[in-house]
């Protein structure tokens, strides 16, 4: 049980790592400014960071599915609510 909940928390510190890695994109690759793109990368980052920190306190499922849910809505907001005009 104890070599389980090991291989657990590596796939949770993981998670925290990519949460963390989220928030501070915007600033390490030089987006200026107050973007919709740049508010949804900072506040998808704490959600995912804290969801990991909700996983590595507690043994449930529920924080894995949340985490999922925006990394879901990370992947597909930026296609579909695009910031930028569309050409036509």
């Amino acid at each position: 049980m104890n070599t389980v909940w090991k291989k657990d928390m590596i796939a949770d510190v993981v998670n925290l790592v990519i949460g963390l890695g989220l928030f501070v994109s915007p600033w390490a690759f030089g987006f200026a400014g107050e973007s919709p793109t740049n508010w949804n990368a900072g506040l998808s980052g704490i959600l995912i960071a804290a969801l990991a920190v909700a996983a590595l306190a507690i043994f449930a499922e529920w924080p894995e599915w949340m985490a999922l849910a925006v990394g879901a809505w990370v992947a597909v907001l930026p296609g579909c609510c695009s910031s930028r005009p569309r050409q036509r």
